[in-house]
């Protein structure tokens, strides 16, 4: 049996016995870009499982007496994903501020 990571559960498959995890990315715009965290590079990267980027673009959202409602959608599916260095921009930082010494005690 295989097993798929879907949205942070697990799904079984009734094929080899590998473990193929899916990253899933949705967007309203066009699949030229989707952001990821750093754990899902870290993830992607890992060589001891495999994983697909499954993404849904052009997805219709709608509101509707104050309920959200989604619709549509195109999917891109890559297979055995693993993110290239130069296919990466970096798009937020953390920083860490510097805070003042101690006071020292008594």
């Amino acid at each position: 049996m295989s097993t798929i990571d879907f949205l942070g559960s697990a799904k079984t498959t009734a094929s080899t016995s590998l473990e193929r995890r899916v990253e899933v990315k949705g967007t309203t715009g066009a699949p030229t870009s989707v952001e990821l965290t750093v754990n899902e590079v870290f993830h992607a990267r890992d060589t001891r499982h495999t994983v697909d980027l499954f993404i849904v673009s052009d997805i219709k959202v709608t509101k509707t007496d104050g309920a959200y409602h989604c619709s549509g959608g195109d999917v891109l599916l890559l297979e055995d994903w693993q993110p290239a260095e130069e296919d990466l921009r970096p798009t937020r930082y953390q920083y860490l501020v510097p805070q003042p010494p101690a006071a020292p005690q008594p």
